[in-house]
Order: structure tokens, then C-alpha cells, then sequence
């Protein structure tokens, strides 16, 4: 909730400082990589998915389509 709170506030920092001190780590992933993506963090939000993987290979199908969603990637527009 505190984390929260300082992204309300625009406090990103912060509330990644609040997330730093949190266990288990699996469960801050997703979190830490909203805060980078409204940050405007794209290579930490990144680098958030693929600490991901490390705690679970299933996690590859959840990061691409995050990925292809914030980093506006469209395969109908691909040729």
C-alpha cells in the first residue's frame, strides 16, 4: 500500500526503494515493472521481465505479450 501511495504521488522512486525491502521477489516483478513502465524506465521495465524468468520459466509467455503491449509492437504491421 506504501509503494502504491508514492506512485499515486508520482514518487517512483520510492516506491521502487519500497519494493526493494519486500519478499518474495516473484510477486515484485510485476509490480516493480508498472513503476519502471510509468517512470518511463523502459530498460529497467525490461530488465524487470527477465529477472522474472529467472524465478519461472513460465513467465516468457506473460513477458512477450507486456513487451509487445508497452513497446507498442504490432505483428499485423510487420511484413
Amino acid at each position: 500500500m506504501l509503494a502504491n501511495a508514492f506512485v499515486e504521488d508520482g514518487l517512483y522512486d520510492y516506491s521502487l526503494n519500497v519494493y526493494d525491502k519486500v519478499k518474495p521477489k516473484i510477486i515484485l516483478t510485476s509490480m516493480k515493472r508498472e513503476v519502471y513502465k510509468k517512470k518511463g524506465d523502459l530498460v529497467s521495465m525490461i530488465n524487470q521481465h527477465l529477472d522474472a524468468l529467472e524465478f519461472r520459466e513460465t513467465e516468457i509467455l506473460m513477458a512477450q505479450t507486456f513487451l509487445q503491449n508497452s513497446l507498442g509492437y504490432d505483428d499485423e504491421k510487420v511484413e
